[in-house]
């Protein structure tokens, strides 16, 4: 049996309660992308500086990667592995936010289906 949702920040298969219900990230920085080195990190300007984020979708994603767009980043989860400080988790394209980060476009997924959306 599929779980209705997953822990995001986690990667577990247990269900987060209420994940509908709320914000699904807090603490979002707005930065501009600049450039894509592997197919996990991203090179954006954040408050002045050039910082490398996670990026947790290995697509190509070259129609919403462009130089100049506002991606939102949070800071990575207390106590998760990994050497960059930030997550990528969308792109604006047309003004709208689009989820990048996979494991919650799957959560979510199972969330609306759970709840026959």
């Amino acid at each position: 049996m599929m779980p209705d949702t997953m822990n995001v920040m986690s990667k577990s298969p247990l269900p987060t309660p209420g994940l509908l219900e709320g914000p699904l990230f807090t603490d979002i920085l707005k930065g501009t992308f600049i450039r894509r080195p592997n197919r996990f990190v991203i090179r954006c300007n954040l408050e002045g500086g050039v910082i490398d984020a996670y990026l947790p979708n290995p697509g190509r994603l070259w129609e919403l990667l462009l130089p100049g767009r506002t991606v939102y980043l949070v800071p990575r989860a207390p106590g998760s592995s990994g050497a960059l400080a930030h997550t990528a988790v969308a792109v604006e394209r047309e003004g709208i936010p689009l989820l990048l980060h996979t494991h919650v476009n799957n959560a979510v997924a199972a969330a609306l289906i759970g709840k026959r959306r």
